[in-house]
This record gives structure tokens, sequence and C-alpha cells, in this order.
């Protein structure tokens, strides 16, 4: 088991350095999503792949003591003993983690579930949007956008915002979240599982930034949003997810020219 995790450590490594060096800066956003998620479930698949090599036998005379009987069976070093302890304990610990993990990812599953019912909500182009008291960044997860019913009221919420989370829902981003949520719940002390993750969630900001100057075309009117809601929401640490490198990046990459050999965006992607 502890060589398996360690082949599957250094196979997603392996992996996220060939995306860092080679795919990260070029604007191929549909093929790197597909990359990072392809790579990080042949991760997992690799090292169970085993090749066996048949090794000819060399007949051996074997040379056998004086006084030697099959029944006299050689003592286990006194080190074994305290190994197999530490197997344990650390494999009670490792579930120990996982649990507090699954136990928290729930909890959170259930504090959205619960903040959707206690809001008002509509529903806008089949997609459930739901406005809540206090200031809040706009997000979506699933079929849900959540805007602050105070913006929503007064007009403050741009079609710039209400477009990029609607392309959120389309491209199914949550599924994503959700599957790299799971593998982290499992795989914790994989470091790699978070960067594969911060760049997944990179990248859908990137997919449905692309989404949203398709549909309304004005780059310069998009990235002034952009740096409008970065330093809107730099006093709300709790809630913003437009970090400056993510709104650095953003902004570059609304200016990049696609790849040519980029494949169109797919709405089940």
């Amino acid at each position: 088991m502890f060589v398996y995790l360690i082949k599957m450590i250094v196979c997603s490594g392996v992996f996220y350095a060939l995306y860092a060096a080679l795919f990260n800066k070029e604007k191929m956003l549909v093929f790197n999503r597909v990359y990072l998620l392809s790579s990080l479930v042949a991760s997992f698949l690799i090292p169970l792949i085993t090749i066996t090599v048949e090794v000819p036998v060399v007949a051996q005379q074997l040379y056998v003591a004086p006084g030697y009987s099959e029944e006299m069976q050689p003592l286990p070093p006194s080190g074994v003993e305290w190994i197999a302890y530490i197997n344990a304990g650390a494999i009670i610990l490792a579930l120990i983690i996982s649990g507090y993990l699954l136990l928290r990812f729930l909890i959170n599953i259930l504090n959205l579930k619960a903040k959707g019912k206690s809001g008002v909500h509509f529903y806008r182009n089949g997609v459930r949007v739901v406005l809540l008291n206090g200031p809040i960044a706009p997000h979506s997860f699933l079929n849900t956008i959540y805007f602050s019913k105070t913006e929503y009221d007064t007009g403050k919420i741009e079609a710039e915002v209400m477009a990029h989370e609607l392309a959120h829902i389309r491209q199914k981003h949550s599924w994503d979240i959700l599957f790299l949520e799971l593998l982290k719940i499992i795989t914790w002390f994989n470091p790699f599982i978070y960067w594969y993750k911060r760049s997944v969630m990179i990248n859908h900001e990137l997919l449905a930034d692309a989404a949203v100057i398709k549909q309304l075309g004005d780059v310069r009117s998009y990235q002034v949003v952009l740096l409008q809601r970065a330093a809107m929401q730099s006093s709300l640490a709790l809630a913003s997810s437009f970090t400056f490198y993510i709104t650095k990046k953003r902004l570059t990459m609304l200016l990049k020219k696609p790849d040519k050999k980029e494949p169109p965006s797919c709405h089940w992607l």
C-alpha cells in the first residue's frame, strides 16, 4: 500500500510539473481542463500497472547444514513488531484525518443547501438564483447562483457577472470541484492535490471569462468590471475569490489570443 501511494504521489507530481512547464501559460483552456482531470486520474491508475518479467531459473545446489530441520524456524527480528505498530498507527491517523475532512465536506454541503433555502430565490434561464442578506461575493454551485440581495435589488449586479456565473453552471465546474474534494479527502497527504485544485479553479475562471467575452464581446468593459469587483471584495477576505494572482492572470488571459489547436468549448465540459 505504501509503495503504491508513493508511486501515485510521484506520478501526480510529474504530471503537474508538465502542466506547469508546458500548458499553464497557454490559452488552451478546454485542453487544460481535460489534462488536469485526466492526468490526476492517470496518477492513480498507472501505479496499478504491473509488468511481469520471466527470469530463467538457475539450478542451484542448496547446502544443508548438519542437524538442520525444516521445523527449525528463524525468530523474527525484534524491530518487526515496532514496524507493524507504526504502520497501524499511520493508517489509523490517516483514517482519522480523512474522516474529519469528510465531515467538514458534508457540513459545507449542508450549509450551502441551508443557505439556498434561507434567501429569496427565483429562476432565470433555468438556473436558480438565490439572494442573500449581507455583503457576499457572487458565486455559484451546481445549478444555483448566489448574489447579495442589496446589490441585486439596486441593480449593481453587472451583466458580465451574471454571464460569468451562468458560464460556471453551464460548463458544470462544480462537478470538477466535488471530484477534487473527494480525492483530497482520500489523499490529503499528497501535496500536489492542492496544486491541482488551485489550477483547476483558476482554469474555471478563465473558461467562464472566455464565455463572457464570446457572449458580450467587450474585453475592455469586462476588465473594468473585474478590477472593480477585486477592489470591492478586497475587504471581504473570507468571501473573496478574487486574489491578486487570479485577477492578474485573468486580465492577462483576456488579451491573449486562444491557441488555434484549441477545440471549441462544450457545455458538457
